[in-house]
Order: structure tokens, then sequence, then C-alpha cells
């Protein structure tokens, strides 16, 4: 006999799992929710399908203060600490700032607590390279260490960061990009200032790919072609969200 959906061995399983994004997808939107959340388990070499909304920050557009954190910027010295917090491995801190990186890494009452990456330039996603301005950031890689949970350290460490960002390097928005489904990432980039300029379909179906755009500054939607292998440039203007020239 199968067990009821309220035991213990159904709670936190996969099929637990499965049904709570299912009611994420359904709130999300009734008929894109399922379909995103359904390719998720079908292979993506036959077909994926990405749902993003792309945010910006701007230094001081919130102050979520949290005691006893501290956010600094990371140096050389750090990867034993960045794995210590539990999603990167020294190896892998060593090599993006060798690529040119810029790491924070947060205490909360002097024990690690979490760290946030940035980058310039561009920022490569699936079949997408969203093509930065000179002084923009794209913020990835936000951890927070599961002792550290539930306390706002993920918002702190947004802002403090982009603050510190802005002091040294001239930085004056931040860009990432949060899976729609995920409400916790969406509420945490809320909770940071974070405002959303677009939402993004990424659809791939073997050797094609199409992306929809729906910018929030117009209202506008469109779709276009995606170059499945090689990156389709994709601009995040303050003046328009859109392609880049």
């Amino acid at each position: 006999m199968p067990a009821p959906p309220d035991s213990p061995r159904f709670r936190g399983g996969p099929a637990s799992r499965r049904l709570s994004t299912l009611r994420r997808s359904l709130r999300a939107s009734p008929v894109l929710g399922p379909l995103v959340a359904g390719a998720a388990y079908l292979p993506s070499r036959v077909v994926s399908m990405e749902w993003y909304r792309v945010m910006e920050r701007a230094p001081g557009d919130a102050d979520p203060a949290v005691d006893g954190l501290e956010v600094r910027r990371a140096d050389r010295g750090d990867g034993p600490l960045f794995e210590s917090i539990g999603k990167n491995t020294a190896d892998e801190f060593e090599r993006r700032l060798s690529d040119g990186d810029v790491a924070f890494v947060a205490t909360l009452d002097g024990n690690p607590a979490g760290h946030l990456w940035f980058r310039s330039g561009a920022w490569d996603e699936g079949d997408v390279r969203y093509v930065l301005d000179e002084d923009d950031r794209w913020g990835y890689d936000l951890f927070v260490h599961p002792g550290a949970c539930g306390r706002g350290v993920g918002p702190a460490l947004n802002v403090a960061g982009l603050r510190q960002m802005a002091a040294r390097e001239g930085a004056t928005r931040m860009l990432s990009v949060v899976d729609v489904l995920n409400d916790a990432s969406l509420a945490s980039a809320a909770r940071s200032g974070g405002v959303p300029r677009a939402e993004l379909v990424v659809l791939s179906v073997g050797p094609w790919g199409a992306m929809r755009e729906k910018d929030f500054g117009t209202g506008a939607t469109r779709w276009r072609r995606l170059r499945r292998g090689g990156p389709t440039d994709y601009r995040v203007s303050r003046s328009r969200v859109g392609a880049a020239d």
C-alpha cells in the first residue's frame, strides 16, 4: 500500500519535491509554469526550457542590516575559508580569481556565513550571453552557509558587496537572473533592493532554440531565435531591455 502524502516517508522525498515544484509553477503561470517544470525532467539534449527574471540593483537601494554580520572582499588566502562555507572548492576559488572575478565573504558572529561573486564584461547563461556596460557587474553564486540561513545574510551580503564594488571600482549596477519558480531567491532579491527589468523564457528543442523577452519597462514582448552552441548576445541597458547591437 503506498504511503499517504502526509507520511514521513513521503514528506521531503522526490514525490514531495515534485508536487511542491508543480504548485509553485501553477502559481507563477497556469500554462507556462508546468511546461517549464516538466521540461526539467526531460533529457536536456532533447528539450530544455528555462524561465528567468532579470534583476537590477543599485548601490543603496536597500539596507537589510544584520547584527553581527561582517562583509569583506576576499583575497588569495581565503580559499580554505570558502571551502569551509560549503559551495566552492579552494581550487575553484583560485581559478575564478585568476579569471578576474571578485569575491566577497561574510562572517556572522565570527563564523563563516556566506559568499558572493561578481564578474564584469559579460556573463554566459546557457545559450544567452548577457553583455554588460563598463560600470555594470554581474552578481552570481550567492551562497549562505546552512547554519546562517534564515537570518537575512543573503540580502545583506548582496547590498554590502555591491556598495563595496561601487566604492572600489565605480560599479553603479548589479545584474543577475533568478529562476521564476524559485520563490526563496525571488524574495531574497526583493529584500536586497532588486527590481525586475525583464523576463526571459529560453526554449531549446534539439538543434533549435528560441527566447521570449518581456520588457517590464515598456510591457513589450517578442520572440527571438537563438544560436545553439554559440551564445546570443543580450544587453540590459538603462534605457531599454533587449538585444545587443
